[in-house]
């Protein structure tokens, strides 16, 4: 997961995600600017060194959100 500062609009930082299952890249996705997503984006900031980052999209009606919860592994 990577996440582009520098495409930022009212919708958030664009983030590249990679489907653990598909392999699938999936590069339009937001990671908004809100106070509860800032764990994500510190995490981000600071380099995962050796270690993932899993966040959970939610798609619903051919919308997919990321939810502003992670885990690293």
């Amino acid at each position: 997961m990577d996440i582009n500062f520098g495409d930022t609009n009212d919708a958030g930082s664009l983030a590249t995600l990679l489907d653990p299952e598909t392999g699938e890249t999936l590069d339009d996705l937001r990671i908004p600017g809100d106070s509860e997503y800032a764990p994500i984006r510190d995490a981000l900031k600071a380099g995962t060194g050796d270690k993932d980052l899993y966040v959970t999209v939610l798609a619903a009606m051919g919308t997919r959100k990321i939810l502003p919860v992670y885990t690293q592994k």
